[in-house]
């Protein structure tokens, strides 16, 4: 993606450099046709494109990013809150290429409201795109990272209904085991995105039918996993999050596996057996712990096996032993081996300060202090360097557990660090609340629209095999697989129902 390697991407680099120097990276802008070429061909490692339409060589991970309007400085529409294509009626248009199913989707949208799209130029790139609004030629539709890269320029950035997304692929080639530095980088770059992920994918779902199942289903994920990590204290509020974080964690590893990619499904498993575990729940964690090396060990997935092993450890620690002749202490650090020797086989050391951890909850664990002690010393390093602030929580209470006054001074130290990080990524999510609230205020001032059929009706209507039939053609058109067969009746209702609606609003 040429427009990336030259706002987004550099950045991102910059960050994972600080955490692997001895990296050498190639950075080669090109078409997409000639990226994909390069995967097949094994000539890199990662390619990054937009709305890869599929090879069965090629692995592509997507993110959907969110979109807004762009306007020049000045411009009158800046003063709303919101822009509807009705507000660009007399606008003239930058967009991306006419086949570009982006620009597909900008101008569905046009259509839906009645207007036609006054085009004023064609690129391939939003950065072009968002240099021409700051010259005031037009405006435009682009990524919020795009936007916000090129606000330097005075263009003003405003949110844009219908809601649209872009998609971003990460492309890796299947024909061979996939890079652990490369997977390493994915992760730093889709970190990067946290606070432009488009995450109204169940939304989106639930209101149309349409949407990624694997997108609605890492959107769970996410969910289940925020609410897992408030669930971790104590009180009514603790109660409430593990309510939700065990029926989000549940609901994600079933639409992990209806969307059929193994390496996502391991990531819920594992995800749910450290809720089990941290939940006091020993045979659900270790049932979720079994299929998750089960199936990293069948496919190869050293990077999750890594992390299998890890949880393995912290089950032989926290959870009782399951029969009278298990040694919990030398299973750990049978377990803690194993995940070490993986990472030195990978070079994938972004979990060494996680196993520096364990190993001092070990050390503790069998009254050695001194060596829990130095397992601290090194998690206070790597944390401190790598900026790995998620595992504060479990450095304070080692810290405090082993009564380690001398080592608060580096604790508070790092917690500083991290409310400052924190501090910048709320002002990003302020931006997305705003954007929310707005959105929030649209619907409720749209004009309520009649009720549609009862589910009776819609489960008579859904017998048809000729309504089946249509309903399969509007799935596979927008990119769902799933055989609408195999959806639960309650989501074949909802797709049948917003057809209804589409086509009595086009009548």
């Amino acid at each position: 993606m040429p427009g990336f390697a030259t706002t987004h991407l550099p950045g991102v680099l910059a960050s994972f450099f600080k955490s692997q120097p001895q990296v050498q990276v190639t950075l080669e802008p090109d078409r997409p046709e000639r990226i994909l070429d390069w995967i097949i061909a094994e000539k890199c490692d990662v390619g990054l494109t937009a709305d890869f339409p599929g090879h069965p060589a090629v692995h592509a991970r997507r993110i959907p990013v969110r979109t807004v309007c762009i306007l020049p400085p000045g411009h009158p529409l800046a003063a709303q809150d919101e822009i509807v294509p009705t507000d660009l009626r007399h606008e003239r248009v930058i967009h991306t290429k006419a086949d570009d199913p982006f620009f597909q989707s900008v101008q569905t949208a046009f259509q839906q409201f009645g207007v036609t799209l006054a085009t004023g130029m064609e690129t391939r790139q939003f950065g072009a795109a968002c240099r021409l609004v700051a010259e005031g030629f037009g405006v435009s539709i682009v990524s919020v990272l795009d936007a916000d890269e090129f606000g330097r320029t005075g263009i003003v950035s405003r949110p844009f209904f219908p809601r649209l997304h872009h998609n971003l692929d990460f492309l890796q080639s299947r024909l061979s085991r996939s890079s652990m530095i490369g997977l390493e980088f994915i992760d730093a770059f889709v970190a990067s995105l946290s606070h432009a992920r488009a995450t109204w994918s169940l939304e989106l779902y639930a209101k149309t039918g349409q949407g990624s199942l694997l997108d609605i289903a890492l959107d769970t994920l996410s969910q289940g996993c925020a609410h897992a990590a408030l669930a971790r204290g104590t009180g009514a509020d603790a109660d409430a999050h593990r309510d939700k974080g065990r029926a989000r964690l549940d609901a994600a590893v079933d639409g992990l596996r209806n969307a059929g990619l193994g390496e996502n499904i391991v990531r819920g498993l594992l995800a749910r057996a450290a809720f089990h575990r941290q939940s006091g729940n020993p045979d659900a964690a270790r049932a979720d712990l079994r299929a998750v090396l089960d199936a990293a060990t069948r496919s190869e997935m050293r990077l999750y096996l890594i992390d299998a092993r890890i949880e393995e450890a912290l089950q032989w620690l926290t959870l009782p032993p399951d029969g009278p002749d298990q040694r919990p202490s030398l299973n750990a650090h049978s377990a803690l081996e194993a995940a070490a020797a993986l990472i030195k086989a990978t070079g994938l050391k972004r979990r060494e300060a996680d196993i520096a951890l364990v190993s001092a909850r070990l050390a503790l664990a069998e009254r050695a202090p001194e060596i829990a002690r130095t397992a601290l010393a090194e998690a206070i390093r790597l944390i401190g360097e790598k900026g790995w602030w998620g595992l504060l929580p479990d450095l304070a209470e080692l810290i405090e557990t082993g009564g380690f006054d001398d080592l608060r001074p580096d604790l508070d130290r790092l917690q500083a660090a991290a409310a400052s990080y924190h501090r910048k990524a709320d002002a990003a999510w302020r931006v997305h609340d705003a954007y929310a609230a707005v959105l929030q205020q649209r619907e409720r001032q749209r004009p309520a629209q009649p009720a549609g059929p009862s589910d009776a009706q819609l489960d008579q209507m859904l017998a048809n095999p000729q309504v089946r039939a249509k309903l399969a053609e509007i799935l596979t058109a927008n990119g769902i697989d799933t055989p609408l067969d195999d959806m639960p009746r309650e989501a074949q209702r909802d797709i049948l129902r917003q057809v209804i609606a589409a086509q009595s609003k086009d009548q």
